[in-house]
Order: structure tokens, then C-alpha cells, then sequence
């Protein structure tokens, strides 16, 4: 969900659902303690649910529970309005970094749902819901709007058995099994998120991360090529252009890469000045942090052959 995705829990549990889960969780360890970046976006959410933060709702709040607008209506009355407000509004923050046309559907929804409403907009929002939020919502009245969607968001994209058992296994991995649990108990799942995510890409951050070889006086000319067309890359190319030379999509919060290495771009001389050389495509070597680059004549050149090599799904392959 959302650009660049982040990793949400489905609804369907597949025969292998648990490995799947933990085998996630483990190489997120590992990515984190030799890269220290996560090796995919994973939602706030998820990283809370499996530390246990967030509150089950029905069918998930006791052993064999049901959807049911009773037992939602009984932690209603025992948590409180304000209490399932503040959840909502956190919810709708984080569903807003992924998607926020999303949650202005949701805002609009609150909007519409919490006063009296036409015959269109019931009907819209009774679309939108799911059928027992509608249920609860059409029993409860507007002053409940907040928790009729609150349960709406939690069936959709957090809650149910399956989930539940995925985030189990989840934290199984991420823990190697509960030794490394104490690693995670200090952060919420936004910290979790903001300190593997890495810092925001800049052009200035991804260049301080380079050296070019051979350094000097020869390619002067092409470093300014280079360092123009990557200030020309958005910050979604900017990821595409660390994926392709270094596997990593993200520079660390020390804004460094993992282990002070170096991006190098690496001169590749052209002889006798011949066209097809200044053709030729990037050629990245990922385990060396190493990108070879033509001294490209110009630096619209030098732009044209990048974003060829980066949005390639396959780089490597093209020559």
C-alpha cells in the first residue's frame, strides 16, 4: 500500500503463512544489525501489533469471539469515547502516510456520518463500511461514527485471527524466537519505522556518500555531468539509483551508508572518442558498492543513460 509500498498483513492465510512471516522478521534482523535498514517498508502498525500495542478489537478481543456490535458496544462502553477517538485519529495518521486519499475518504465519512444525513449519503456510507460497522453505526446513531469506523479500519487492514497469528510469527523472526525481544520494547512501531527507514534522500546526501576513481583533474568535466544529473533525479530515483548500485534503497540516519562504505564511480575511458562507448549503459556491481560510468559528453547525456539503467527491472541485464 502506497508509493514507495509499505508492507501491510493480508486476509488470506496460505499454507505457509507462519514461515513466510517469521522468515520476514528474520531477515529483517539480519538486514538490521549488518545494514542497519529494514530490507522492506513495514507499517507502524504491524511492528505495534506485534509488540502488542494495539488493541484487539472484535472477533480478536477474547478466545472464539465474534463479529459482533455487542461485544463492540461493551468495550465501547468500557473504554470510552475519547479513548476510541484518539485511536481512530491515530489510525487515520498512519493510513494517511500510505495512502492519503484514503484516509480523506474517511474524513468525509466521520464528517457525513457523525450529523444527520440525506438518503445519498447513507447509502455512501453504508458502501463504504463494512456491513456490522454499518450495523453498529445504524444501532448506536452518529455520536458512535468514530468507533463504527475505527472497527471499520481495524477489520480492513489490521485485525482477524489470521493476521494476528501472522504478527506472531512476525515477532518470532524479528526476535529470533523472544532472544532479541528486549532489541524492540523501547520503540513504537513509528520509531521502528523512522530509524530503519533511513533519512529522507537528497541529491547532497546521496553525493556525499560518493568518490569517484580516478580522482583529479581528467573527469572534472564529467563529475559536474554527474552531480547535475542526480540533483535532477526525484527522490524516488534517487532510491532507484542507490537500489541499482548498492542493493540498498536507503542511507542509514547517520546519513551514511552501512559501514562508512563509499559509493564509487568508477571512469570507464573511451578510446578514439568512439559512439558506440558514450551508448553504452551504467554497469552497477552491487557486492562493491561500484558503479562503472561512461564519461558521458553532456549532462543531459549522462541523465538519458541513468534513468535507462535505474528503471530497468532487470539493470544488470542491459548492456
Amino acid at each position: 500500500l502506497g508509493d514507495p509500498p509499505v508492507l501491510l498483513v493480508g486476509r488470506n492465510r496460505t499454507p505457509d503463512w507462519t514461515n513466510v512471516w517469521s522468515t520476514v522478521g528474520l531477515l529483517t534482523l539480519r538486514c538490521l544489525v549488518h545494514f542497519q535498514v529494514a530490507p522492506c517498508g513495514i507499517s507502524s502498525l504491524v511492528y505495534d501489533c506485534c509488540l502488542g500495542r494495539i488493541t484487539r478489537l472484535p472477533p480478536d478481543h477474547r478466545p472464539g469471539g465474534t463479529v459482533a456490535i455487542g461485544d463492540l458496544a461493551a468495550i465501547r462502553s468500557q473504554r470510552g469515547d475519547d479513548w476510541g477517538r484518539g485511536e481512530l485519529n491515530d489510525l487515520l495518521r498512519r493510513v494517511k502516510t500510505m495512502d492519503p486519499q484514503r484516509e480523506s475518504s474517511y474524513r468525509w465519512l466521520i464528517a457525513a456520518a457523525g450529523k444527520p444525513m440525506v438518503e445519498e449519503e447513507r447509502a455512501v456510507v453504508e458502501d463504504m463500511l463494512e456491513p456490522c460497522c454499518w450495523e453498529f453505526y445504524s444501532a448506536h446513531g452518529p455520536a458512535a461514527v468514530h468507533w463504527a469506523v475505527l472497527w471499520d479500519l481495524y477489520l480492513k487492514f489490521i485485525g482477524g485471527p489470521e493476521r494476528w497469528e501472522a504478527y506472531d510469527s512476525l515477532m518470532q523472526g524479528l526476535t529470533a524466537n523472544g532472544k532479541y525481544r528486549d532489541l524492540w520494547e523501547g520503540f513504537t512501531g513509528d520509531r521502528i519505522v523512522e530509524a530503519l527507514g533511513g533519512q529522507e534522500l537528497t541529491a547532497d546526501l546521496v553525493l556525499a556518500n560518493i568518490e569517484y576513481q580516478p580522482a583529479g583533474r581528467a573527469y572534472v568535466q564529467q563529475v559536474a555531468h554527474f552531480e547535475g544529473a542526480l540533483n535532477r533525479l526525484s527522490t524516488k530515483e534517487l532510491a532507484q539509483f542507490l537500489r541499482f548500485t548498492t542493493g540498498l534503497d536507503r542511507i542509514n540516519l547517520d546519513g551514511a551508508l552501512p559501514n562508512h562504505q563509499k559509493l564509487v564511480v568508477r571512469w570507464v575511458p573511451v578510446l578514439n572518442q568512439d559512439p558506440v562507448e558514450y551508448a553504452r549503459l551504467p554497469q552497477a556491481h552491487t557486492c562493491y558498492f561500484t558503479v562503472d560510468m561512461p564519461p558521458y559528453r553532456s549532462e543531459e547525456e549522462m541523465l538519458a543513460r541513468l534513468r535507462t539503467s535505474i528503471e530497468a527491472p532487470q539493470p544488470f541485464a542491459l548492456q
